[in-house]
């Protein structure tokens, strides 16, 4: 699992949490600013599930979705938590929105790279 937190109170409860899960070593965690990192971080690797948690007052949803590709593997899934007060993007170069499921006040959306069917 790679997380991405640029809050350094967040980062220290994630540390805590992955250390008392005795999964620290299954974890990467890089402290920063998620737009940006796949141009930053050559190294990181494709993901085929990448859970996506940025800021209920985002602006740019489509920014955030556009970096999230580049770390897609082909078959893979991205799934945008974000506000049901605000519709998530249809979808992004190279995404297509597959669903969206609500659960209070909060949505999910389900996209794939915009090829995969299905």
């Amino acid at each position: 699992v790679t997380f991405v937190e640029r809050d350094r109170r967040a980062l220290a409860v994630l540390r805590q949490n992955v250390e008392a899960c005795g999964v620290a070593d299954a974890c990467a965690i890089i402290a920063g600013d998620f737009l940006g990192l796949s141009a930053r971080r050559r190294d990181l690797e494709t993901f085929t599930l990448a859970l996506l948690d940025p800021p209920y007052d985002c602006r740019d949803l489509e920014a955030v979705l556009t970096e999230a590709r580049g770390l897609l593997a082909p078959s893979g899934t991205l799934v945008l938590e974000h506000s049901r007060r605000r519709a998530a993007p249809d979808g992004a170069p190279g995404l297509t929105r597959r669903r969206v499921v609500t659960a209070g006040d909060s949505a999910l959306a389900f996209y794939t790279p915009a090829a995969q069917t299905g």
